[in-house]
């Protein structure tokens, strides 16, 4: 639509410079004798054929640009069409080419004005209906080109800015866009591998005494021992409660709860610091002797992180235990307040004997990786005397920040 406007106002603006090319030249003005020239004829085709550029100036500036130079470089019109190019340049393709566009038809202009005031073209007649002295008609049409050039560059360049602006926002909303989708991706990506670390911690312990226990009726099969029953029963009830478990995590993993904090609410049920207990009455039951010392207080103020991570922690100590010291004596000692943080030591005499059931390789790493995000440390490994120690030091306060 602006073009179909800008056309005929360009022909229009020029008209007068045609209309004297094409009737006057070559005859004098004082002849009376109007004349229609080929020459004439020739630049008035031409002017039209390059004001027609404005409908290719958002895609080919450039061209639009080259026609308003050959127009005013070659016939005596008003340099409009090189400052509508220099215009285009500017909003459509900028930095170097705009800016060297603009310098040369900068340059241009104000040659092309002290030309015709000074030496205008030999074939060309100018109509000016007011006659001035030659400095006066410069420093006039120097006035108003260059008023006129700078208008046109300052429409340019707030026009620039302003799609650039809408260009930076519009980059922006994807880049928001896809920072909130790896944040999801991320977040569900973490919640995955947190129920994986449940599903590894919920049930290797259990399943580890069924493995331990399983062995033991085999060797008790063969004789009327009392302790048959009870052997049978600690496995049918590990068995049982490690399928509660799995279920549990099944339907967790198939209805996840909204994308959100890590430690989030879920169908997982919450074990922490109270229910370290149980976890030592299983070990009890699997023949392991454990010599333990808690003292905790107000554990129920401590955050759901890490009254998971000191259930987790002890569970798979003890578990480890379990796998790779059967029979052996286990001291735990447990310590935790809002002032002075969790402590926890877990030390187990070193002995050759294993269970048979593998380990996954992932117990301390995954014990590690809650100690960490807990802001705390952890330290685990022989202590040279025969002893294996597990030293666990969590800050209260860096848990409380997780929330409940």
């Amino acid at each position: 639509m602006v073009s179909l406007l800008l056309y005929p106002a360009l022909l229009l603006i020029n008209l007068p410079n045609h209309a004297a090319v094409s009737w006057y030249w070559p005859t004098p003005l004082g002849a009376g004798q109007p004349v229609v020239s080929s020459l004439g004829l020739f630049a008035v085709l031409l002017a039209f054929i390059c004001n027609a550029t404005v409908f290719v100036r958002r895609r080919h500036p450039w061209v639009t640009w080259g026609a308003g130079a050959v127009m005013v470089l070659l016939g005596q019109f008003d340099p409009l069409l090189l400052f509508v190019g220099t215009h285009a340049l500017i909003v459509h393709r900028g930095g170097r080419q705009a800016t060297i566009g603009t310098i040369a038809a900068g340059v241009i202009g104000v040659w092309v004005v002290i030309r015709n005031a000074i030496a205008p073209l030999h074939w060309t007649v100018m109509l000016d209906p007011v006659s001035l002295p030659t400095g006066q008609r410069v420093l006039l049409d120097l006035t108003m080109t260059g008023l006129v050039f700078v208008v046109t560059v300052m429409l340019g360049r707030m026009r620039r800015n302003r799609q650039q602006a809408r260009a930076a926002d519009a980059r922006a909303v994807r880049a928001e866009g896809t920072a909130r989708d790896l944040s999801e991706q991320l977040t569900q990506r973490a919640e995955r591998e947190r129920l994986a670390r449940e599903i590894h911690d919920t049930l290797a312990h259990r399943l580890s005494l069924v493995s331990l226990h399983s062995g033991a009726l085999e060797e008790l099969a063969q004789s009327s021992d009392p302790t048959l029953v009870q052997a049978a029963q600690v496995v049918r009830n590990s068995a049982h409660r490690s399928l509660e478990d799995l279920r549990n995590l099944i339907g967790a993993l198939r209805d996840p709860a909204p994308a959100g904090p890590v430690e989030q609410p879920s169908r997982i049920p919450l074990r922490g610091m109270a229910d370290v207990t149980d976890v030592i009455d299983s070990t009890l039951a699997a023949g392991v002797k454990v010599n333990a010392f808690i003292m905790l207080s107000s554990p129920e103020e401590a955050s759901d992180m890490l009254n998971r991570a000191v259930f987790r922690i002890v569970q798979e100590s003890l578990t480890n235990v379990v796998k790779h010291a059967p029979g052996t004596t286990v001291g735990l000692d447990l310590r935790g307040s809002p002032g002075a943080g969790v402590s926890l030591k877990i030390r187990n005499m070193m002995t050759h004997h294993s269970s048979g059931t593998p380990g996954s390789g992932t117990g301390l790493v995954g014990m590690r990786e809650r100690v960490g995000l807990l802001g705390g440390r952890m330290n685990a490994g022989p202590t040279g005397d025969g002893w294996f120690e597990v030293d666990v030091q969590l800050p209260w306060a860096a848990a409380a920040k997780q929330g409940r």
